[in-house]
């Protein structure tokens, strides 16, 4: 297979050809309208790439599934949020488990106003998806206790690390860019906290731009 050369600087500090690698390449924009849609590709055929500013953020991004995972410890009656959270990496829900929950809410008149959707019970489930659903609100219950007593951070440090997501992430090679942008949510939530902003108020800025496309740079806290 030929491999495309380009001129290097070799060990005696002098040019030579050498085999292109993907550190040699670089995309530039005219605007940022398709840069979501080039990353989805890098990712889906296994591209590593960096990017100075991100796309698609709070998209098709690890951010959507924290900000639901975050968004039910304020609204634990969010059935959007709720759905969101039993597709994603917390629960992992199969479809006919979601779709069981979904069909006993509708069967169920009242929710506990503490609980909301957690209050569903699991045992319309199957085992699996029982396991899963308990580690869903054991997860939820874990956040639930650490709003406004911890910073936002922390906050998204225990869904990132004590939860599992990086992991989830880590061993996914076409996620790895993904990576990135939990630092940039994290300096976010940083940011709110170096101001004494709290749960609600983070995640009522984030409800503004949810599904947004522009370029994001990180904040400084």
């Amino acid at each position: 297979q030929s491999k495309t050369l380009v001129s290097g600087h070799g060990a005696s500090g002098k040019k030579e050809a050498r085999v292109c690698t993907y550190d040699d390449i670089a995309v530039l924009f005219r605007s940022t309208r398709n840069q979501n849609k080039l990353e989805r590709y890098l990712r889906l055929f296994g591209i590593p790439y960096t990017s100075v500013a991100t796309a698609g953020l709070y998209v098709e991004s690890i951010s959507a599934d924290l900000y639901a995972m975050l968004r039910l410890v304020i609204f634990p009656d969010d059935s959007l949020a709720f759905a969101s959270a039993l597709r994603g990496p917390f629960a992992r829900l199969s479809d006919d488990g979601i779709f069981r929950l979904i069909y006993q809410l509708k069967e169920e008149n009242k929710l506990d106003p503490e609980k909301g959707l957690f209050g569903l019970s699991p045992d319309c489930l199957e085992e699996e998806d029982q396991g899963r659903f308990n580690a869903f609100f054991e997860t939820w219950q874990g956040l639930c206790s650490m709003a406004d007593m911890e910073p936002i951070a922390r906050l998204l440090e225990y869904l990132w690390n004590e939860r599992g997501l990086r992991w989830n992430i880590l061993k996914d090679s076409s996620a790895s860019s993904f990576l990135e942008h939990y630092d940039y949510i994290w300096a976010s939530a940083a940011a709110s906290d170096s101001k004494g902003e709290r749960l609600v108020d983070f995640i009522s800025r984030l409800e503004e731009i949810m599904g947004e496309l522009e370029r994001h740079e990180e904040p400084s806290p």
